[in-house]
C-alpha cells in the first residue's frame, strides 16, 4: 500500500456497506479488512485503487453484485 491518504477513508465507505443477503456490514463479515484496500500513485492525481474482498461462502452468486 502507497503512502497516499486515500486506503482508510476509502475502507470507511466500504465497510459500512451491507451484505446483500444479511444484515450485516461487510466488515462484520470480515469480507473486507484493512488489508484489502491498495492505492497505488500513477501519476499527478491520478491512483489505481485495488480493492480485494473475500465472500462469505466461495460460491456467493452475489460476489459480483458486492
Amino acid at each position: 500500500m502507497s503512502n497516499c491518504v486515500f486506503p482508510l477513508p476509502l475502507l470507511d465507505v466500504i465497510r459500512s456497506i451491507r451484505d446483500p443477503e444479511k444484515p450485516n456490514t461487510l466488515e462484520e463479515l470480515e469480507v473486507v479488512t484493512e488489508n484489502c484496500v491498495e492505492v497505488q500513485e500513477l501519476g499527478e492525481d491520478e491512483y489505481l485503487i485495488i480493492i480485494k474482498f473475500s465472500p462469505t461462502v466461495p460460491h456467493c452468486s452475489l460476489a459480483t453484485l458486492i
